[in-house]
């Protein structure tokens, strides 16, 4: 079976792995919006919290559909419409740094993050608020699953390991942070 995972970041959990980022140092350095592959060679495509990052999502979701062989598995993540506000994004890591050791310098960074929303200043995590009914345009959805916790994506890397075990159980608690769909090309 060939798999592709398109905006891998540093995971290579598939056949083939590319991201726009070389840091990460996937298969093949692309952009997701102009895939180098013949059409319809993969079996499984993995999409996960890519979309709402793109310029033009719509041409990453086309170039799935073209690659896709005509049974293909395609799974697409992307975060609940509730989450996806940049503001939102912002502020959940904004409060997460009061958990860290270090509050006076949290406190500082809370200070300057809040200034960066007042004034709009902020880094743009999400370009596009992505709903189910927006990837059925372009691919057939079977199926539509809700992940995750709300801190589940804030808990990764240095700030798991400080949090020790109770990582794992913040993992479980708070409502659900993203859309899971299971989708196929569409003809």
């Amino acid at each position: 079976m060939t798999s592709l995972d398109i905006g891998c970041g540093s995971k290579k959990e598939f056949n083939l792995n590319i991201d726009l980022n070389r840091n990460f140092r996937p298969d093949i350095v692309c952009d997701a919006q102009h895939l180098p592959f013949k059409p319809k060679v993969f079996n499984l495509i993995n999409c996960s919290h890519l979309l709402e990052h793109l310029d033009k999502p719509y041409l990453c979701l086309d170039e799935i559909n073209r690659v896709s062989k005509e049974r293909a598995k395609i799974l697409v993540g992307f975060p609940l419409e509730k989450n996806a506000s940049n503001t939102m994004c912002y502020l959940r890591i904004l409060l997460f740094n009061l958990f860290m050791p270090s509050l006076p310098l949290a406190i500082l960074e809370i200070i300057r993050g809040l200034n960066k929303i007042r004034n709009r200043s902020y880094t743009v995590y999400h370009k596009w608020v992505i709903t189910p009914d927006y990837v059925s345009k372009f691919l057939r959805v079977e199926k539509v699953e809700t992940l995750g916790s709300y801190w589940q994506s804030l808990l990764v890397g240095r700030k798991a390991k400080l949090l020790g075990s109770l990582t794992n159980v913040l993992k479980r608690v708070g409502p659900s942070h993203s859309y899971l769909l299971t989708c196929s090309p569409c003809p």
